[in-house]
């Protein structure tokens, strides 16, 4: 199979989810993925390594250092969170598509950003 957990990245977000960096709801900053620009401004200052900690998957058949190989993201470059909005959106994608593990990862942080919402 192609598309992989990557599990660097599942404990990066956690990590941000435990420091309260996260937006537990619709904020307006989670709308929406980042776009090419915020993308290009990421990996001006960033490696590709850096970039991909911000995606639950990787397309193995995509080389490492092109924005292809991550897939799945789980929160804004530009705002440094992870996204609860884009979580749920990634959960079902990653499910429609048969990515029981990328699914199941996403869906293991929403309940982490849930818990933490529901605790203050």
């Amino acid at each position: 199979m192609p598309i992989k957990l990557n599990p660097k990245s599942v404990e990066f977000a956690k990590q941000l989810i435990k420091d309260g960096k996260f937006d537990g709801n619709h904020g307006n900053q989670c709308k929406k993925n980042s776009t090419p620009e915020e993308v290009q401004r990421f990996l001006d200052d960033h490696t590709f390594h850096e970039y991909g900690t911000w995606f639950l998957g990787m397309n193995t058949r995509a080389p490492q250092e092109h924005v292809d190989h991550y897939v799945y993201p789980h929160g804004k470059l530009n705002h440094a969170i992870v996204c609860r909005a884009i979580l749920l959106d990634t959960q079902k994608a990653a499910s429609l598509d048969n990515h029981k593990d990328i699914a199941r990862a996403a869906q293991d942080l929403i309940d982490l950003i849930d818990k933490k919402v529901n605790k203050h």
